[in-house]
């Protein structure tokens, strides 16, 4: 037992870390959703940890103090533990990937020496302040939902991401994405956003621009670079701005022949007449 380097106990009963102080040599260690355990402060004995998770462990009466010793980890979920504290973060410089959904986190200050992390998930802290976004030049991906966001422009030198989700958020733009050429996946659901136009220059394999207040999204059916489209519930057949609805699946019908694979309409009360339009269009994957 002493040699191994993978264990995942999560959803147990576990109650005491120090349990696992003969482990001394785990690379991967998984105790997420042990609610019940009493303290983490034996981790720190296990410096050859890269993997972390303690996602809904309660910590937010513990304390994380003993994670800066873990200075190897690269990868740490603490989801829903409701910290608004994790200045114990600050040394651990080798992380590349931090999950810390639904917690109550304020601000990033503490997370400033993280340069080389990738992969970032703030979902759920609302009100964070995200100026400090900027700095985090090497991210790949990045998690806002629902941090009640009205605006996005310290998104606009983080030039590497090619995977972002700003859902459930109040945004009514996103010029701030226009220069994020690596941006493949975009997932917009839940906003305000009036026009698409500044980002449909991009090379999107995956565009989700549901339920946004009755918009249209009708620029994004005339791209011919989107590989996939989710439209849900933005009421298509009622929206002002599409006079005619032979017009707007004629666009469909070009932009098919291009690039696109997979449509999604659900939602929109689309009639009769207007689906018959599709029989003529060959799409690889329509759900």
């Amino acid at each position: 037992m002493i040699w191994l380097n993978d264990l995942e106990i999560g959803s147990n009963n576990l109650q005491n870390s120090t349990l696992l102080l003969p482990l001394i040599n785990l690379q991967k260690l998984d105790i997420s959703e042990n609610d019940e355990i009493l303290e983490i402060q034996s981790l720190d004995k296990l410096t050859n940890l890269v993997e972390l998770n303690l996602s809904q462990t309660n910590l937010q009466q513990k304390g994380i103090s003993s994670l800066s010793k873990l200075v190897n980890l690269k990868k740490l979920h603490l989801s829903f533990n409701q910290l608004s504290d994790v200045s114990a973060l600050s040394a651990l410089i080798s992380m590349q990937e931090l999950n810390l959904t639904y917690n109550t986190l304020q601000n990033l200050n503490d997370l400033q020496n993280m340069t080389n992390l990738q992969t970032l998930v703030l979902l759920g802290n609302s009100g964070i302040n995200i100026s400090k976004l900027r700095n985090f030049i090497n991210l790949t991906e990045l998690c806002l939902h629902d941090l009640g966001l009205k605006e996005v422009d310290v998104l606009q030198c983080l030039y590497k991401i090619d995977n972002l989700t700003l859902t459930q958020n109040e945004l009514i733009e996103v010029c701030a994405l226009r220069n994020m050429h690596k941006l493949i996946i975009l997932d917009v659901r839940f906003n305000r956003i009036q026009s698409f136009i500044p980002i449909l220059h991009q090379q999107f394999q995956y565009l989700r621009v549901d339920d946004q207040s009755e918009q249209t999204p009708e620029e994004i059916i005339k791209s011919k670079k989107v590989h996939e489209i989710y439209t849900l519930n933005n009421i298509l057949c009622r929206c002002g701005k599409i006079k005619k609805i032979n017009h707007l699946f004629a666009n469909f019908k070009q932009l098919v022949s291009k690039q696109l694979k997979l449509l999604n309409l659900q939602q929109n009360e689309l009639l009769n007449k207007t689906v018959c339009l599709f029989k003529s269009i060959n799409i690889q994957s329509f759900q």
